[in-house]
């Protein structure tokens, strides 16, 4: 710990930080924390000591990011991780606070991409005639809205055929080592929030095809993975590049994550609860699914008009 405030540069005070910061936070936040200050952080900061910066100085630094063509989410993590650095300098040391309150980061939004009705249907159906893991996997985030670390992390235990259901209880995602080789390692994880931690409906036709599924495979344990029929984890981007593989033969070109988002538009189309599918998804809130999934046409617009039309 530095003992004099003037001497004090953001790489000893971000060190600070983050070893006191690990102790109480995941180890992927930690990672991700780790790497948003060596990647934007710290090469962008001299040695010069922090009671020198102003607030104008931090601003003209997110200007610079801003042309990097950081994503919103990337700009507000940093944004976040710099600001409770600062903060923890002005507790620990009395450094002169920063509010950072002239930094302004647009939601930077794209529309989200998903399946049209055709190509949903010929992928289940393709998938429908063989039982294997990709298939199982695709089916899960299809048929209920699954992310691709939580399809990675289910077990024979988490499924109730007789109430077609499916607890939500673990993830599997691949991080950054930071203590030995190799670089990276695959890990399990409690879900990403606590609203993640949740229980799914099967359809009707996702059920049928995972009782058949474990009966083809006949597992020895209700303890092993799905996907691996054994007690070793799936790497995510296995399935992700043999996704991949099978997007190639359909002709798309589109990432795991768009068949969640297929599935939450198709819910919202034949008219689903929107606070049902909402805790499907695992979001921590509705205003999160509304916003992302319900997007009323002009049409919808003038046919509510016409209920209240005297």
């Amino acid at each position: 710990m530095a003992e004099n405030k003037n001497d004090i540069t953001f790489t000893i005070l971000s060190n600070e930080w983050l070893n006191l910061k690990k102790r109480s936070i995941k180890y992927t936040s930690f990672i991700k924390y780790k790497t948003i200050i060596d990647v934007h952080l710290l090469k962008l900061y001299d040695q010069k000591p922090l009671e020198n910066w102003s607030e104008y100085d931090y601003y003209k630094l997110f200007e610079q990011y801003g042309k990097n063509t950081l994503t919103g989410s990337t700009l507000r993590t940093i944004k976040y991780v710099l600001k409770d650095i600062l903060s923890y300098g002005e507790e620990i040391y009395n450094l002169k606070p920063v509010k950072l309150t002239r930094i302004k980061i647009s939601s930077n939004s794209k529309s989200i991409e998903v399946l049209n009705e055709l190509q949903r249907r010929d992928l289940i159906m393709n998938c429908q005639k063989n039982y294997n893991s990709i298939n199982a996997a695709v089916l899960l985030g299809l048929q209920a809205g699954l992310r691709l670390g939580e399809v990675c992390g289910l077990k024979w235990i988490d499924f109730n055929f007789e109430r077609k259901t499916i607890t939500i209880s673990r993830t599997v995602q691949r991080v950054k080592n930071t203590d030995a080789f190799p670089k990276t390692r695959l890990i399990e994880l409690p879900p990403k929030t606590a609203s993640s931690k949740r229980v799914v409906i099967m359809t009707e036709s996702l059920s049928s095809y995972l009782r058949n599924y474990i009966n083809f495979y006949n597992p020895d344990s209700s303890e092993t993975y799905i996907l691996s029929n054994s007690y070793k984890m799936t790497d995510p981007r296995t399935i992700q590049r043999k996704f991949k593989k099978i997007c190639k033969l359909e002709g798309m070109n589109i990432n795991f994550h768009v068949l969640r988002h297929t599935f939450a538009t198709v819910c919202v189309k034949y008219g689903v609860d929107i606070k049902v599918l909402s805790e499907m998804l695992g979001h921590s809130n509705i205003s999160t699914t509304l916003n992302l999934y319900v997007h009323p046409t002009l049409d919808q617009k003038a046919e509510e008009m016409k209920k209240i039309d005297l």
